[in-house]
């Protein structure tokens, strides 16, 4: 799978739409935290980085995970970043996401 996903074709990414996809199932749920975590390979619009900004205004957290060469713009559209090497990285990098989320870490 990794192989696949390394000989992958690039462009098209849509972060927005998996985002307010998100966001809808989100609006069904009864929680106290709201947490969407983005995996990306791309590089993100101004679009996103505002609606992410709405989000968070409404308590929703949104972190994103940029994935290879190309994702530096993952820094200035989602304010909870982090980046990963390549897909073999990954499983670190949701582990650390995952733990700093649960012991409230910034």
């Amino acid at each position: 799978m990794i192989q696949e996903l390394e000989n992958a074709g690039g462009g098209g990414t849509n972060d927005l739409e998996g985002i307010k996809l998100s966001e809808a199932l989100l609006d069904n749920q009864d929680a106290e935290e709201k947490t969407i975590i983005v995996i990306t390979d791309g590089a993100g619009v101004e679009e996103t980085a505002d609606y992410v900004r709405k989000l968070e205004a409404r308590g929703i957290t949104v972190i994103a995970i940029g994935i290879g060469a190309g994702t530096e713009a993952v820094t200035e559209v989602y304010s909870n970043h982090y980046q990963s090497e390549d897909f073999r990285n990954l499983p670190k990098t949701l582990l650390r996401v995952l733990t700093r989320r649960l012991l409230n870490l910034p």
